[in-house]
């Protein structure tokens, strides 16, 4: 006989009954009626064409038939549990894999050294890919399999994309330490007539400070426009070139640079970062993993955070 033939449900009412004797008994543990469980084991005496019980007073006694069975019966139910039910533990040192993560020029040297050493210590078999961030990733590279997770602004929409909040932050005004802004209050006048480095991609900051400015009937004059922000960095801490920051990232600079951190002279909206990953990833267990690694160490060496929220 094919095993196709048999209806894999009747196999843990055997296996009940050979265990209690009784229907009552196995009909009470599967939560079944007694004429269900009765049923079940008609069918399957058909089914194998072989007589498997026996009444004995109130028992079923088993009859040679069923007890070779018993032990196939129970095996093929564990394996079943084990392989559908019971996932296998994760063991980082043992994976072996990839995982691209899309991130910015800040991340890549904040978060990078230690993602690496702890990869290095705890999982050898997996390389990290690190590439750039945007709009983009989320549309198309992470449903598509191109990247398994990316640090970006946060709030943002797609099908099929979950997030994690990692930080919450807001922007201050960069200069040099000698710069004539430093011990005295400023306008919005006076900030439009500075020369910018601008940090790409721009955060939520640039339209407000872009509305103001136009209120003032001007524009910023653009020094330099860069995705790198050790490079903006190291032009304001040289120049009279100013930068609006997030407070996190220029905090963390600050002691590598000769720059001071002020307060901008409009009220700004604050921000959030988020990781982003697909439904694809959701689940596999090595992607869960480094995802959990990238939540803890960027919040680390970025600082305080929000309480952690997830979204769809």
């Amino acid at each position: 006989m094919n095993v196709s033939g048999i209806d894999l449900n009747l196999l843990p009412v055997l296996d009940a009954v050979l265990e209690i004797g009784s229907v009552g008994g196995a009909a009470a543990r599967l939560g079944l009626s007694q004429p269900a469980v009765s049923n079940a084991l008609r069918r399957l005496q058909e089914t194998l064409d072989l007589k498997l019980f026996m009444r004995h007073g109130r028992r079923l006694v088993p009859t040679p038939a069923a007890l070779a069975l018993a032990p196939v019966v129970r095996s093929a139910l564990a394996s079943l549990d084990q392989g559908l039910f019971r996932a296998p533990r994760f063991e980082p040192r043992a994976a072996v894999g990839a995982f691209t993560l899309a991130i910015s020029d800040y991340w890549h040297g904040a978060l990078l050294p230690v993602l690496i050493a702890h990869l290095d210590a705890h999982a050898p078999g997996v390389r990290l890919d690190a590439t750039a961030t945007g709009e983009e990733v989320l549309a198309r590279a992470l449903p598509r399999g191109d990247a398994h997770a990316a640090i970006f602004l946060h709030p943002r929409v797609h099908d099929g994309v979950q997030s994690e909040i990692l930080i919450a932050d807001d922007y201050v005004l960069v200069v040099r330490r000698g710069h004539p802004f430093v011990g005295r209050k400023f306008d919005v006048r006076e900030l439009a007539e500075q020369r910018h480095v601008v940090i790409a991609p721009q955060g939520p900051w640039a339209e407000e400070l872009g509305q103001a400015l136009r209120s003032e009937a001007r524009a910023p004059r653009i020094a330099l426009i860069t995705p790198q922000v050790r490079v903006a960095m190291d032009i304001v801490s040289r120049t009279d070139c100013v930068a609006a920051v997030a407070r996190g990232v220029a905090s963390r600079l600050r002691a590598q640079f000769a720059i001071r951190l002020l307060p901008l002279p409009i009220r700004t909206e604050g921000f959030k970062l988020a990781l982003y990953w697909h439904d694809r990833c959701a689940s596999d267990p090595l992607q869960q993993w480094l995802r959990s690694v990238v939540i803890r160490l960027a919040r680390q060496v970025y600082g305080p955070t929000m309480p952690p929220r997830r979204h769809p």
